[in-house]
Formats: C-alpha cells, sequence, structure tokens
C-alpha cells in the first residue's frame, strides 16, 4: 500500500486510496488535474489545517455532537457560503479576533489549560486570562440570578 522511491532528489510514497465509482468520479471534477489532483491538494489542505485547528473543529464537534469530520466540514462550508455572498476573500482583522477570542473563551471554559491556549493561539498568558475575564464579563449566563442585586449596586454607584 505505501511503497516508497526517489523522485527529483527527495523520497515519496505511493499511496493507493479505495473509493466508490460515484465519489472518484465527483472528486475528479473539483480539480483540473482529475482524481490525482484533488486527492493531492485534499492532503495538502488537511496539513496545513494543523493541530490548533484541528483542535479547535474537535471542540466544536464534542459541543455541537457532531463528529470531528463533519465540524471541518461545516466550517469550511460556512467559510465559503460567507465570503462568496460578501464577494470578498478577506475577513476583517476584528471579526477575526472576536472570533478567536469566542474560542478562546469557550475552550477555557470547557476546561483547557491556559498556558496551553496561549501556546496555541501563539498569545501570552496574560492575554488570555483577559480574553477569559472579558468572556465572563460578557457571557449572559454569568449574570446575577437576583435582579435585586444589580438594583443594590446601581444605588451605591449613585452615592
Amino acid at each position: 500500500m505505501n511503497t516508497p522511491s526517489t523522485t527529483a532528489n527527495f523520497e515519496t510514497h505511493s499511496l493507493t486510496i479505495e473509493l466508490p465509482l460515484s465519489v472518484a468520479e465527483e472528486l475528479a471534477k473539483t480539480h483540473d488535474d482529475g482524481l490525482e489532483g484533488a486527492a493531492i491538494a485534499a492532503l495538502q489542505l488537511w496539513l496545513k489545517l494543523g493541530e490548533k485547528h484541528l483542535s479547535i473543529a474537535q471542540g466544536y464537534a464534542v459541543t455541537h455532537g457532531m463528529s470531528q469530520h463533519a465540524a471541518i466540514k461545516k466550517a469550511i462550508s460556512k467559510c465559503l457560503d460567507e465570503r462568496t455572498a460578501k464577494g470578498s476573500t478577506t475577513i476583517p482583522l476584528k471579526q477575526l479576533r472576536e472570533a478567536r477570542d469566542a474560542d478562546v473563551y469557550r475552550r477555557a471554559m470547557l476546561g483547557v489549560k491556559r498556558h496551553i491556549l496561549a501556546k496555541e493561539y501563539q498569545l501570552s498568558e496574560i492575554r488570555i486570562h483577559q480574553i477569559v475575564a472579558e468572556g465572563k464579563r460578557d457571557d449572559p449566563k454569568n449574570a446575577p440570578k437576583n435582579p435585586e442585586i444589580l438594583k443594590d449596586w446601581d444605588e451605591v454607584d449613585g452615592l
């Protein structure tokens, strides 16, 4: 199944994939180089996703009760749909930051250690703490259960 060989000064491996004919035909239509080109492009995309994005997809999958594969497929589809609808290939930096911060907060609430989040997102632990604190402040689940508490605070602020 996996046969090493040498091509153009670097080692390569051949790989045999068995697909239903209908799937192979549809996959071949998605790339100029046919089925082989589509398979290579798919594997390259998978490698570019990286561990950080795969762990995000896994967290999303667990939260929404779906497989990691379905979560990745949904994320890619949503991204492509949004870009097509906007007619743009770029997402504003503010939206990217807000999405990242929401994901950091969600994962921290699921129990992922902050030093791990800092490493994965290439942020300082202090910034992770700030993001989590902002998330807690803005999270409606953290609102006081008793509205009288808010009234008491408003009265104190008026003094």
